[in-house]
């Protein structure tokens, strides 16, 4: 006996079919529009760095909440709200203690302006980390600080709200001229933020043009100049804002370059290390006479140390929750006045870390520092394996010629990884270096660049593109 199985008609077998298919181009839609989320951030940005130019102090909370519009609907689509990355966990414990700050706030609308400077510079982290095209061209996020550190330079030394007259004194039209009021937003930058802001790029763009076995042969004679020019570009605007611990964070900075490229250099820096400490000697430390003086001012050391202790002080006692995100001028001069009078005039600790723990506590400030020591171990990695990645075996079926084009492409691409996580160390040792004595890459309108460098670095971890992709047959059926 012959048992029949009943045929399925054509519209039982297109109902799957369909159903496949609607489900494919829905995820495909889904995808296109979290494509767009930096573009999305990047035009939140201006309301958020000029509030007060665009919005009333009430939209505030609204704009932060549409930073955020995008993680739901990442997380429905691709069940993950960013690829896993040692940065991820300090990030994320940042971003959910920063609450509690806004909470302990006795000036909630100023706790909100630093909360704003915060969520963009985390929001820019997380749709970098998520853009499939900074996932496989890290190097565009290198691009973007190249554009900011450029944009400063051109208009920077313009919006200078005083011109600084440290170790040489301009003449007394410069002197004395105004600010330019660029589209009429009246913004003004401080020398201090304008150099602590050009610290980041300059060392990523001196790596990159240092080394040149990362560049296709065809760019080899003209981009390590333009990268150099733009990188001396900037330094030529940082000496002109007379920051010395801004000197010293780049000195630092090109330093660790220098040596990751070329392990031996510290023999041919001892002459001029031992030039500058007789110059010093024969001129009396002329240079830091100022700065280690007993005037009281907050550019003499000991005006730094009456700021320093206090910030202590409200360590000590607002452990858990800070004195309150964005409100160290308004709250120190109150619990701690300062001696001389003039705290009304001194916006923050001068001292990034102790910034860090004032506005967040001691467990924002234990995050900061887990993030700090995650990226340096990300980088070190990858230094110590020469930028390289674990890749599969070339076929045997490819020919020869094939096998030799790939195998330049990965040593390529292993120099650029190395050279990019030489960059972001320096980069990263200036931040450390000046936010000793200063706290300008935090609550600030320039505090969302430092995000870009943990952006770079959290994409240098990331596994290669190749190991990432999503195969949307099987994220439809999840989907």
């Amino acid at each position: 006996m012959v048992i029949s199985t009943p045929q399925k008609s054509k519209s039982q077998k297109s109902k799957p079919q369909k159903s496949k298919g609607f489900k494919q181009g829905l995820y495909r839609f889904v995808l296109g529009v979290l494509w767009l989320e930096p573009f999305w951030v990047a035009s939140l940005m201006p309301s958020l760095l000029v509030r007060d130019f665009f919005w009333d102090p009430w939209v505030q909370p609204w704009l932060l909440a549409t930073l955020l519009l995008f993680l739901p609907l990442r997380l429905l689509a691709t069940r993950r709200l960013v690829p896993f990355t040692p940065l991820n966990w300090p990030i994320a414990l940042i971003l959910l203690w920063s609450p509690v700050a806004l909470w302990a706030s006795r000036y909630p609308e100023r706790s909100w302006d630093a909360l704003g400077y915060l969520f963009l510079g985390i929001a820019l982290y997380g749709a970098l980390l998520n853009w499939s095209l900074t996932q496989r061209y890290p190097w565009l996020v290198v691009v973007g600080l190249g554009l900011i550190g450029l944009a400063l330079t051109a208009t920077g030394p313009a919006l200078l709200a005083n011109i600084p007259g440290k170790l040489f004194v301009f003449s007394d039209d410069i002197q004395h001229s105004q600010p330019v009021d660029l589209f009429g937003l009246g913004e003004t930058i401080n020398s201090n933020v304008l150099a602590g802001a050009l610290l980041l790029p300059i060392p990523l763009l001196a790596a990159l043009a240092l080394r040149w076995d990362w560049i296709p042969p065809a760019a080899r004679r003209w981009l390590p100049l333009l990268l150099g020019i733009g990188a001396l570009s900037m330094m030529c605007t940082l000496i002109l804002t007379q920051s010395r611990g801004a000197y010293f964070a780049l000195a630092i900075g090109l330093i660790v370059v220098v040596l990751f490229r070329w392990p031996k250099a510290w023999l041919a820096m001892v002459v001029p290390a031992l030039a500058v400490v007789l110059v010093l000697a024969w001129n009396g430390v002329v240079l830091f006479d100022q700065p280690l003086g007993t005037t009281g001012s907050i550019t003499s050391l000991s005006g730094r140390v009456e700021v320093w202790q206090r910030a202590l002080y409200a360590l000590r006692d607002f452990p858990l929750t800070g004195i309150g995100i964005g409100t160290f001028d308004l709250v120190i001069p109150e619990l701690y006045p300062y001696g001389n009078g003039n705290g009304a005039n001194i916006p923050h600790a001068h001292n990034l870390f102790l910034q860090v723990g004032v506005d967040l506590g001691l467990p924002g400030l234990l995050a900061y520092g887990w993030l700090l020591v995650s990226a340096v171990r990300v980088l070190l990695n990858i230094l110590r394996n020469g930028g390289k990645v674990d890749q599969p075996e070339d076929s045997a079926d490819r020919s020869a010629r094939v096998r030799h084009q790939l195998r330049r492409q990965r040593r390529q691409r292993a120099a650029l990884r190395w050279t990019l996580a030489a960059g972001a160390l320096g980069a990263l040792a200036s931040l450390v270096t000046h936010g000793l004595v200063d706290a300008i890459t935090w609550g600030t309108k320039v505090a969302f660049i430092p995000w870009l460098l943990f952006a770079l670095v959290a994409l240098l971890a990331l596994p290669p593109q190749s190991n990432e992709e999503i195969m949307v047959d099987d994220e439809v059926e999840r989907f």
